[in-house]
């Protein structure tokens, strides 16, 4: 699930031993079942959201032989999901995550002979992807991280950036209430975000942001997924407004 970034790092350390101990339940804690939590709306959304532009970005290209490479991939379940939501047409899907867990769970799981899964920085992998999804994945260095993107990348491919925003509401929340939270501190903000894609001469072709944290509401499960929605589609309208939402998913591209 994380950055590739290999040297002594305790919080990534951390994080990915939790990752390896959430695998065998990483997808039915989060996606199975009634939609109970914000936590699952926001891994039920994301997954939504990249669905319908992986659906929408097919057609652009000319030819069959499109392939996919998924960074922090998990056990394999939402590669798969977004493959199904589009009939199979991928020739070849890729995937990697520094969890030796989740990759024995996607192993053990998806038999398909198009897909690959790989404990990250053991892929030894020199081809180019049409898409290159990367979503929620732990970022120390996000100029690295999407240089990384950018060189998996075909000339005339896509990237899909799922990332969590710094001054998110509920980011400001969690910082004064919680402890061992030094991970909302390696998020960056919109602007930041853009910076960055700029610098590694990438293109913002859209983004779309998703989960504004209210207080309390998902108290009440059966009115809050349906007043969720409502609050994030009206909220991303509103001026400057980007940076109080959970996250956003970009869309970029190589600039020509």
């Amino acid at each position: 699930m994380n950055s590739q970034d290999t040297t002594q790092n305790p919080l990534k350390t951390r994080i990915e031993n939790f990752y390896t101990q959430e695998s065998v339940h990483y997808t039915a804690k989060r996606y199975d079942g009634a939609l109970q939590t914000y936590p699952q709306y926001i891994f039920r959304r994301r997954r939504s959201i990249v669905a319908e532009i992986i659906k929408s970005i097919l057609p652009t290209f000319n030819r069959v032989d499109i392939s996919i490479f998924d960074i922090g991939c998990a056990d394999g379940s939402v590669i798969q999901y977004f493959d199904n939501f589009v009939d199979k047409k991928f020739a070849h899907i890729d995937a990697i995550d520094i969890s030796e867990g989740m990759i024995a769970q996607a192993k053990s799981t998806i038999s398909d002979s198009r897909y690959n899964f790989y404990l990250r920085g053991t892929e030894n992998i020199s081809r180019t992807y049409s898409i290159v999804t990367e979503l929620g994945v732990y970022t120390p260095n996000i100029q690295e991280e999407l240089s990384f993107m950018s060189n998996k990348l075909d000339t005339d491919g896509y990237i899909i950036y799922g990332v969590a925003l710094r001054n998110s509401i509920e980011a400001r929340i969690r910082r004064r209430r919680e402890k061992n939270v030094e991970f909302l501190d390696t998020y960056l903000t919109f602007g930041q975000i853009k910076q960055a894609c700029a610098r590694t001469h990438l293109e913002i072709v859209s983004y779309t942001p998703y989960g504004i944290f209210i207080p309390k509401l998902w108290a009440f499960p059966k009115i809050a997924q349906h007043v969720q929605s409502c609050i994030d589609f009206c909220v991303k309208y509103i001026p400057f407004s980007t940076n109080l939402f959970h996250e956003v998913v970009f869309v970029l591209k190589k600039k020509v």
